[in-house]
């Protein structure tokens, strides 16, 4: 397979099943849930990579705010490995440009398992610029489990797309090392689009935010990010805004709610074993490249 074999297309509503048709099984429902996301997400994209045999390979690109991020490409069950490898390293390739035409100014994914031997995919990032860094494990919470008071903190739900979920991301990223923020959802398929962003005020002065992830009637649910402004930290912000977003997504039909963290950030770790969460043995690297 030359280079000049591959083709990329977006994924449409009248591209669903070549999409599907890169696994040798569909889950029950996937094609609904992919239709969904295309239709209620417009920051996700899904592209599939096409040879003179059809789909060979594709990706997801989701951009919220200006951060992007992506999983690891899917590849056409039975090519031979060297195809494999083209259509992760043209995906790793696109990517930075993909994410600058809708506005993001640093992509991200994550490598799912521990880093032995040879990984093309981690290969196909490094050679595009992408450095690790960061490893980050997977925490969960089950429903039912008390969660304390909160100490009078205004709190609010805001559409995704609104300039203060932007604002307050530069904002609460500011003087941080961790530059990653937005994280993968599950180490696979997104569960779909973050559909609760909660900000915290103090004094009238937006402040911290928090995004979720969670499908209508869907047992599991993903704590996506937690920021503070740096002018506002070290005040009991961050765990606010979990406790009242745990709460949400229980009320809402949640049994599971997960996260991913940083290996190295201690606080944060505290923070969410103090709320219920426990470590579970999945883990992934997290790549990140700026734009530009």
């Amino acid at each position: 397979m030359a280079d000049h074999a591959l083709s990329l297309q977006p994924v449409t509503l009248e591209t669903i099943d070549a999409w599907l048709a890169l696994s040798s099984s569909v889950r029950p429902g996937i094609r609904e849930r992919l239709q969904a996301s295309i239709i209620d997400n417009p920051g996700l994209r899904r592209y599939v990579w096409l040879d003179h045999s059809g789909p060979v390979g594709g990706f997801a690109l989701e951009v919220e705010a200006v951060a992007a991020t992506t999983w690891r490409p899917r590849v056409k069950d039975g090519l031979s490995d060297q195809a494999a490898a083209l259509v992760l390293d043209q995906s790793a390739g696109r990517l930075a440009d993909l994410a600058a035409a809708q506005g993001a100014r640093y992509v991200e994914t994550i490598v799912k398992g521990p880093d032995r031997g040879q990984d093309p995919w981690r290969d196909a990032l490094t050679q595009s610029g992408f450095e690790q860094i960061a490893v980050k494990c997977e925490w969960t919470r089950q429903a039912g489990k008390a969660l304390p008071e909160n100490a009078g903190i205004d709190i609010r739900a805001c559409p995704a797309e609104a300039d203060i979920v932007s604002d307050l991301y530069e904002r609460s990223m500011a003087g941080s090392d961790d530059r990653a923020t937005v994280f993968e959802t599950g180490f696979g398929e997104p569960l779909g689009p973050a559909d609760l962003v909660l900000i915290a005020s103090v004094d009238q002065l937006d402040a911290a935010l928090c995004a979720s992830l969670h499908e209508p009637g869907a047992p599991q649910a993903w704590i996506k990010y937690v920021g503070v402004a740096d002018a506002f930290r070290h005040r009991g912000l961050a765990r606010c805004l979990l406790v009242e977003v745990l709460r949400r997504l229980e009320k809402a039909g949640a049994q599971t709610v997960r996260c991913l963290i940083d290996t190295e950030n201690h606080a944060s770790i505290a923070l969410h074993r103090s709320l219920g969460f426990e470590k579970t043995d999945q883990c992934g690297a997290c790549f990140y490249r700026v734009i530009g």
